[in-house]
């Protein structure tokens, strides 16, 4: 807009000079504004320097992203027609699925464990997926996973979600309730699933997933090569997703130690 304001200024202002007999006096003006532009800049630079520094130090420190956090929720008080835009939606077409990680006490369930993360996530990060474990445990406030449930969908109909399951009986359950994608991901980290491989006997329980249920399933949890990869997409798995392995450097340095130290 500026670009268009500035120039319209410029050619009214010559114009005017020329029609009254100024334009002597407009060029003078126009000198000395560009004399008290530079020596202002001059005097400003140390400032702007040391101000830069400063902030160059925040960012390092990590101090502005906790500034930020204090002031998140007065900023959305005062400007509430603001959204939370998500930096990684700009950049890539995938759809992004949305998880908050949050320890509730001695609770087992952390993976967006209750209504809060749900709000949490889809008002401010606006995922296309939002991922919640959907395990046979109770949630942090008491209440079961059908619960749970029946509460988004009351609140956003339209919202995609995926469940982190982590046994069979647990993936049917999920694809009964409505979900619209049913994940691996808790495969060997519950109670239920102890000792359990999501690869065991060639990718078993993603086997008898899908003969039962047509509800996409995404492959997550222990996808640790490409050859796991291409293999759950064999037996007709919708998707993958690859994490620690690629995200998480020390631990591909650290199966490299073991290997050569065993």
């Amino acid at each position: 807009m500026l670009n268009i304001v500035w120039p319209i200024f410029i050619i009214i202002s010559f114009s005017f000079a020329i029609f009254s007999g100024n334009l002597e006096k407009l060029n003078s003006s126009i000198f000395e504004s560009t004399s008290d532009a530079i020596n202002l800049s001059i005097s400003l630079l140390g400032t702007i320097c040391l101000w830069s520094g400063i902030m160059k130090i925040a960012s390092n420190t990590s101090v502005i992203e906790k500034l930020t956090k204090i002031l998140k929720p007065v900023i959305k008080l005062l400007f509430p027609q603001l959204k939370n835009n998500n930096e990684i939606q700009k950049e890539v077409d995938l759809p992004v699925i949305g998880i908050i990680k949050r320890v509730y006490g001695d609770c087992p369930v952390f993976i967006t464990p209750t209504m809060k993360e749900i709000d949490e996530l889809i008002e401010g990060a606006h995922p296309e997926i939002v991922a919640l474990d959907a395990t046979c445990r109770v949630r942090p406030d008491g209440r079961t996973l059908d619960e749970l449930y029946a509460d988004i969908r009351a609140k956003y109909p339209e919202q995609k979600l995926m469940a982190d399951c982590s046994t069979l009986e647990e993936c049917l359950h999920a694809a009964q309730l409505g979900f619209d994608f049913v994940g691996t991901t808790l495969v060997g980290y519950t109670e239920e699933s102890k000792g359990d491989k999501v690869e065991k006997n060639d990718f078993e329980l993603m086997r008898k997933y899908l003969e039962q249920s047509n509800v996409p399933m995404i492959a997550e949890g222990n996808i640790d090569t490409p050859e796991k990869a291409r293999r759950v997409l064999e037996l007709g798995c919708f998707s993958v997703v690859v994490g620690s392995i690629i995200t998480r450097p020390q631990l591909i340095t650290k199966r490299f130690v073991d290997c050569i130290e065993g």
